[in-house]
């Protein structure tokens, strides 16, 4: 089962939030390596990688994040995340 996320909810460490009529900019940072459980996001949303390594499980397959990698994930998109031991922001 999948947890479901609001928009601006995340599962890691909110450091600042900017909200501007429908857009909403999140910093997440999480501080040690660790892997999520499955979510869903409510909203659309751009990832932005900035440090550190992230990877995401997507159905039967692997995506792997460095910095400076974008991606969009769709509304009601649902993954399981696994951020690297030097930490994901």
């Amino acid at each position: 089962m999948s947890r479901y996320l609001g928009a601006g909810e995340y599962l890691g460490a909110v450091s600042s939030q900017t909200r501007h009529d429908a857009v909403t900019a999140s910093e997440i940072v999480h501080a040690t390596g660790r892997r999520l459980p499955r979510h869903t996001h409510e909203s659309a949303h751009l990832c932005v990688l900035v440090a550190g390594r992230y990877m995401e499980t997507i159905g039967g397959g692997e995506l792997h994040y460095h910095p400076f990698a974008v991606a969009y994930h769709p509304p009601h998109f649902s993954h399981l995340d696994h951020q690297g031991v030097d930490r994901g922001e």
